[in-house]
Formats: structure tokens, sequence, C-alpha cells
């Protein structure tokens, strides 16, 4: 308590910190805390006034305009978190981010008053803590940036802090290059996420969140040049993956082989990886081409939404077509013997078996189920035909992996 009185003593003034600093501290400390404020609690520091450098022209950003990420009163529990504030600390900290929003809503220039409240926030933080907190203040803006952009990212390759994917690559090794390139990416990422966070109308926060989402597939490049060589290849393979999951989700006939190939590395299942590799690799670009166009159509009207709805129907289709052929082709490649002697071999034959009885059906689009069952040719599933359908439907249910994009 000691600690956090004395620290006190420096917090800049706003109307409700000065009064909270006179109610915490003795009366000489009240009066430092009066002496201690500067102009620099009205507007930014030098350095966050000079000129950002833009991810499109490349250059380096040393002098970059400072980020400073947005802090709200709802933000207590993750500064609480990480910093570990202590009960004298937890009022102080809850003061100063509503001071922070009552500074941001009265601003006559939105943008000057928001930076001036942030900077304001920050240094009165920084007063607030001990030196061991202080030393994790760079954990509290990287939470606060993940909690954005993990939060609040609907659309593929929008919700993904590549800041802190590229530092994560690195495992705590420092890297000027990397520390440049998060400067200027959040330079440009601050505007952005404060206008997906002020959007009113449906079609202005899709074009903000589009706005996001190019902005990151710029910076992975940069990133990765600014990577040493060896971890290039690994953030992009990585960044791919968080901003498409479900496109670029593991493939489980994949996952099957390499396990059976443990067991039998015969050349025929070799040769059979590296197609299916390949087929796999073509059929993950398409199927995040299908999540882009079904982003990009939202709101964009019926038509353009059922176009998009169709091409996401067809790479789930392809999935698990994909899927199945890949399963036979196992089979095809070793004999039911080689394959019955080992387990991951024996689980193929089953997941063949399921497939052959109907595992793999759509039952969702009647012209296949009707084109499957219909065995006399008059469009319909009905008698007869209708039990073996629904025998079929028995036997598939719990057993069906679908790919949803």
């Amino acid at each position: 308590m000691t600690q956090s009185r004395h620290a006190c003593a420096s917090l800049l003034p706003g109307t409700r910190v000065a009064l909270l600093a006179m109610l915490l501290m003795p009366s000489a400390l009240a009066g430092a805390a009066a002496a201690a404020w500067s102009p620099r609690a009205e507007t930014s520091s030098p350095r966050a006034e000079s000129t950002s450098a833009g991810l499109a022209d490349g250059a380096s950003a040393p002098e970059a305009r400072e980020h400073l990420p947005r802090m709200l009163s709802r933000d207590l529990p993750l500064i609480d978190r990480v910093l570990g504030l202590d009960s004298a600390q937890r009022p102080i900290v809850e003061a100063l981010l509503a001071d922070v929003e009552a500074g941001v809503e009265a601003g006559v220039d939105a943008d000057a008053g928001a930076r001036a409240a942030l900077a304001a926030f920050r240094e009165n933080l920084t007063a607030v803590l001990s030196d061991g907190q202080r030393a994790r203040l760079g954990e509290v803006w990287a939470a606060v940036y993940r909690e954005r952009m993990e939060s609040a990212g609907t659309i593929g390759g929008e919700g993904i802090d590549l800041a802190a994917l590229a530092r994560g690559v690195m495992r705590g090794e420092p890297s000027e290059g990397v520390e440049s390139a998060v400067a200027r990416y959040r330079s440009e990422l601050d505007p952005l996420l404060d206008a997906r966070a002020a959007a009113a109308e449906a079609a202005s926060l899709l074009r903000v969140r589009l706005e996001i989402r190019s902005l990151n597939e710029r910076a992975v490049d940069m990133f990765a040049t600014a990577l040493p060589a060896a971890l290039a290849g690994e953030f992009r393979r990585e960044a791919a993956r968080k901003s498409f999951p479900t496109a670029l989700a593991p493939s489980a006939a994949l996952g099957a082989l390499d396990l059976v190939l443990v067991e039998l590395p015969v050349e025929p299942l070799r040769a059979l990886r590296v197609e299916a590799a390949e087929r796999y690799e073509a059929l993950c670009s398409r199927g995040v081409a299908a999540v882009r166009a079904r982003d990009e159509a939202r709101g964009a009207g019926e038509q353009a939404g059922a176009a998009a709805a169709r091409q996401i129907e067809e790479a789930e289709r392809e999935y698990d077509a994909f899927e199945t052929w890949l399963n036979g082709r196992i089979v095809a490649s070793a004999t039911p013997d080689a394959l019955g002697a080992t387990r991951a071999g024996r689980a193929v034959l089953e997941t063949a078996k399921q497939l052959g009885q109907g595992s793999d059906h759509r039952w969702n689009d009647r012209s296949a189920t009707v084109q499957r069952f219909d065995s006399n040719g008059d469009g319909a599933v009905q008698g007869d035909e209708a039990t073996s359908a629904l025998e079929a439907f028995a036997r598939s249910v719990g057993r069906q992996q679908r790919r949803r994009l």
C-alpha cells in the first residue's frame, strides 16, 4: 500500500485522478502530485506525433507514430491478470481507465483527444506500478491487441494479430527487425480497429473488416522478411492456418496415411503420399478462395450470397470426396492382409468399410439421395428403397466427418 501511495505522487492530474490522489495520499504527497502535472497530459509525446511509415511503401519506421492501443474500462480484468494489481492499485487503475473514456468523449478532435487521453493513461499507469510490473507493460499492450483482434474478428484473415504471432515464432529471442515491423503494423492497424469499433452500419463494418484482412495479408510478407529465414516458413504456415482454420484444417485421411507409413513404409504408399499432399494443397487453396468469396458477398445482395453459398458447398463436397478417394487408394495401394497386420492399417480398413455403408453420403442433398436409392428410376425413394435409405442412414450416424467451411 505504501508503494502505491508514493507512486501516485507522479500521476498526471485528470479531474478524478487528482481527487483520488488527494484522498489516498498525505497532503504533502498530494501537493507533489499536483506539482508533477505536465502539458504532456494534454498532448501526445513528440515521438507519438512523428510521421507514420506505412506498410505499402516498405519504409523502415524507427520514428513511426507511436501506437497507443485503445484502452477501455472493460480491459481492467485483462490488466489485472497480466500485472497482478494489488488492492490499492486496482481502484486507481479503474479510475484511470474511466478517465480515458471521458477524455476521448470530450475531445474536440476525436483522434487528438483519444491520443492525449491514452498518452496520459500510459504515464499515469506507469506511476502507479512497481518496477516489476512496469517491466511487464509490454505484455499488457500485446494482450490488448490480441483481445481486440481475436475476439472481434469474424471473417477469414481478420482475427489474427500478426505481431503476436511473429513474436511467438521468435520464442522470446529479441529482434530489432521484428519490433520495427510491429511498430509499422500497429500504426496502420490502430485506426482500423477504431473504425471497426465505431462502424454503425453493416456495409461500413464489412469494408473495415476487409481492410483489416488486406492489411494482414500485406503484413505477412513484411514480418516474414523481418524474421530469420529459418523461421519465416513456419510463420507463413501458422498465419495462413489461423486466418482460414476451416479451409486449412488437417486431412483425416492424410493423417491416417502417415500412421500407416510408419508401420508399412512401402513404395506405393510413399508415392501416394506425395500425390495426395499435392492434391490436398490445391484443394485447400480452393477452400480459402470459397471462404473469401463468402466473406466478400456479405451484404452484396441475394444473388451474390447465393453464388458464394454454392461455391462453399462445392468446396465442402470436394473435401469429402478427397477423404473418400484417399481412403480407397490406401486400401488399393497395399493388400488388405498387409494393412490388417498393422494397427493403423486396420483403422483404414474400418473407415473404408464405413464409407461403403454410406457414412460419406450427404443426407441433406436430396438429389444425391434419390440418385443413390431410386432403384426403379421413378424419381422418388419409397417402399423398399426408403427402407434401404433409412438403414444406410442409421449405419452412418456418428461416423460422418463432414468438412464445414
